[in-house]
């Protein structure tokens, strides 16, 4: 572990310049993993009883981020790959040729060495879904993978292809990741911001975008746009467009799906400031809300303000209920005449305190015909005879104070009137008792 501690160390001229840095976090963490599996090894073979490389912990690559990546804006990507098209041979690649490797790696989110082995036979340009397969030889996950590619950069891919053989290499990239983005990435972005910035319009615009980071090598925030940088913009490009996250996992080819929306996946600033502007604006004065008051002067403290309650000011549904053994004998004695009954408005000075309002069963107009009446002696042409009568019916539903129950057979005038009837029978049991009596 030693050993490893001092690649990490920086190392600095007699002037105190930095002339090269130490491995990141990152690197020591791939150290630690290769050491450990090849004391796993050894232990596994019998060659060790046990393995000291166990107690190996791996760094926090997060605190020590030596070379962090940024994405491309779609304008920048416009931009570099029209100043690379315009641009001169290359480390042997002319300028349509890395304009095509740029928009290959972007579209698809190859690695440089899959990229570099890639050849004519590895692309299917015919056909309604044009495919690039990478060989498992080449790829990280050691596993042939095939990738989709738009129908418009396969037509021109056949078109750049041309009459190349089958086994020719697709494109004739630099050996090394690091001579790709020294000698062919790093130029053209250059010339790309230059040409951007000579398009501006005005001198102040010119000048706005001088100390911008646009299409910089390293931005105010120490992120680089390498070439492997446009592998993070296939993943960006992804999402903003609507991918789900597994489908970019499964673009991407990673194992994990933290690591695509961790560290593929970023924010573009023209998305954050579409994002802020969505936000609500707060900068405009609160509304007054206008609540009408409500009058209670004239409303009691404890007045009710129930529906049913409004229903009975009204006079609607105030007709009592009677007892089961009223109704069966009203149905079997009232005529058929009695539903088409008038009605009358209420009248609140000849009803009793106690008893029942006006209803189509107690109105003076069919006094007597169901047993009850609330008419005084004397309205609507009723005798005192009636009137009795009616006291009796309403004193057995209940509205007046039962009197004591006779003894059977000692006043059979009035054992015979307890149950209440019709008029019409009312009449016929009067003439029954009389016939008793006599």
């Amino acid at each position: 572990m030693t050993w490893l501690n001092g690649l990490r160390a920086d190392e600095y001229d007699a002037a105190g310049k930095c002339t090269r840095r130490g491995i990141g976090a990152a690197t020591i963490n791939r150290f630690v993993t290769a050491l450990k599996g090849f004391g796993r090894w050894m232990q596994r073979e019998g060659r060790v009883s046990d393995t000291p490389l166990e107690g190996l912990r791996k760094l926090n690559a997060k605190t020590d981020k030596r070379h962090p990546r940024r994405p491309l804006a779609v304008s920048e990507l416009r931009w570099l790959l029209d100043a690379t098209r315009k641009g001169p041979t290359r480390a042997r690649m002319s300028g349509p040729e890395r304009t095509m490797l740029y928009r290959v790696a972007t579209e698809t989110g190859l690695r440089s060495n899959e990229l570099r082995n890639l050849t004519r036979l590895s692309f299917q340009l015919d056909g309604e879904f044009p495919t690039v397969t990478g060989q498992a030889s080449f790829s990280k996950r050691r596993r042939d993978d095939v990738l989709p590619l738009r129908r418009d950069t396969a037509a021109e891919l056949r078109e750049f292809f041309g009459d190349k053989r089958p086994t020719a290499k697709a494109f004739n990239m630099p050996d090394g990741s690091a001579d790709v983005v020294k000698q062919l990435f790093r130029p053209d972005l250059a010339a790309a911001r230059r040409a951007w910035i000579a398009a501006a319009a005005t001198p102040e615009e010119r000048e706005q975008r001088d100390a911008s980071c646009t299409l910089q090598y390293r931005d105010a925030a120490d992120r680089f746009a390498d070439f492997h940088a446009l592998r993070h913009t296939t993943g960006t490009l992804l999402v903003a467009g609507g991918a789900n996250p597994k489908t970019t996992q499964s673009l991407m080819r990673h194992s994990d799906i933290n690591l695509t929306m961790g560290l593929y996946t970023h924010t573009i600033a023209d998305q954050e400031a579409a994002a802020i502007a969505a936000l609500p604006s707060l900068g405009t004065a609160p509304t007054q809300q206008q609540t009408k008051p409500t009058d209670t002067t004239d409303t009691p403290a404890n007045a009710p303000t129930t529906a049913a309650n409004d229903a009975t000011a009204t006079g609607e549904n105030n007709t009592p209920a009677t007892s089961k053994n009223s109704e069966e004998t009203t149905a079997g004695n009232t005529p058929a005449v009695v539903e088409n009954v008038p009605t009358v408005e209420n009248d609140t000075e000849n009803q009793p305190e106690n008893g029942p309002k006006n209803s189509p069963r107690n109105s003076p107009e069919t006094c007597g015909l169901y047993g009850t009446c609330t008419v005084k002696p004397g309205q609507s042409g009723v005798s005192e005879a009636n009137t009795e009568n009616d006291e009796k019916h309403q004193e057995n539903m209940g509205f007046l104070k039962k009197k004591e129950k006779p003894t059977l057979g000692v006043e059979p005038k009035t054992s015979a009137l307890r149950k209440p009837c019709s008029a019409i029978e009312l009449g016929r049991r009067v003439d029954v008792s009389t016939e008793t009596l006599l």
